[in-house]
């Protein structure tokens, strides 16, 4: 079987936690305004916590979508880090993703009059609706990713 390098290591059976954490990354990367996005084919242990988190955003198959390969300038992040945004009733959804072996910390800046939020004075994250909302400071703030893993954001 041929497989695309960059995910072959997500094919080693001695370490099962990596299709996991695989599997996350790619559903973020997926996750789009398109109604027949494959979410739904995965293990749904993976994509429970995805669906919970985008659910407390609320419905994104009317917002804009800012896709990763062409926000750059909008959306300003470390290097090796993704960021696609949703954008709908002047709040955004914000996954962020690593597809990288290690851990990534460093800063987002958000254009947010050019994202289309404006208004927005913090971040929450979706995934830990218990934790305190930060405060966006400067155009951003800080965020820490861990290896082929990513981070569900609203921007509020």
């Amino acid at each position: 079987m041929s497989v695309i390098p960059q995910i072959k290591w997500a094919l080693d059976r001695a370490h099962p936690e990596r299709v996991r954490s695989f599997q996350r990354v790619f559903q973020a990367l997926v996750l789009s305004n398109d109604v027949h996005a494959p979410l739904w084919v995965s293990d749904l242990d993976t994509a429970d916590p995805i669906y919970q988190a985008v659910d407390r955003f609320g419905d994104i198959g009317n917002a804009v979508s800012h896709p990763w390969w062409s926000n750059e300038a909008t959306i300003r992040r470390p290097a090796g880090l993704r960021a696609t945004a949703w954008v709908r009733d002047g709040r955004a959804l914000l996954v962020l993703a690593n597809l990288g072996e290690a851990e990534l910390r460093g800063r987002v800046e958000v254009d947010r009059r050019a994202l289309g939020v404006p208004g927005a004075r913090r971040v929450r994250d979706l995934e830990r609706p218990d934790a305190k909302p930060v405060s966006i400071e400067e155009e951003g703030f800080a965020v820490k990713v861990p290896a082929r893993d990513l981070s569900i954001l609203a921007l509020e």
